[in-house]
């Protein structure tokens, strides 16, 4: 499955790009600042942001919803199965941003087992359980300061 975006800025051309479905949309970033570089017009270009244009808003249930208008830069790591796009033509603007850097997300594997039930290891036998007692007195002034 793929999704086509036709992306242009305005005095350029459009031009299209086909994504599978497992690309982010900062691939598709990515791929447009590359396009920006070979032909030389905008060298110190670092990113840029997206303008879908859209009749309407993209959505399907359980999926994330593309909404015509600007992009949110803290989307661009979520790839194109999360939102309904496959089998698409997108068409949005992209407006080139040279004070911006952004950050890639570096996804650290984990040792432990992915599982929701986690065993608590504290209960250890050879560690003796200490039961804290407090000695307050409910009556008492140092314990409880009167509020007013």
């Amino acid at each position: 499955m793929s999704t086509t975006f036709i992306y242009y800025s305005e005095g350029v051309s459009e031009e299209k790009v086909i994504l599978n479905n497992t690309d982010s949309f900062f691939c598709l970033k990515k791929h447009i600042i590359s396009k920006l570089k070979e032909y030389g017009n905008n060298n110190n270009i670092d990113y840029v942001d997206l303008i879908m244009i859209l009749d309407k808003p993209i959505r399907d249930f359980g999926k994330l919803i593309l909404e015509p208008g600007s992009f949110p830069r803290t989307m661009d790591q979520f790839t194109l199965d999360k939102f309904n796009l496959e089998n698409r033509e997108i068409k949005c603007e992209y407006i080139p941003v040279s004070d911006y850097k952004p950050k890639e997300i570096i996804k650290k594997k984990s040792l432990e087992k992915d599982s929701l039930y986690k065993l608590n290891l504290d209960n250890d036998e050879n560690k003796k359980k200490t039961k804290k007692v407090f000695d307050l007195d409910l009556n008492s002034d140092n314990d409880f300061p009167a509020l007013c």
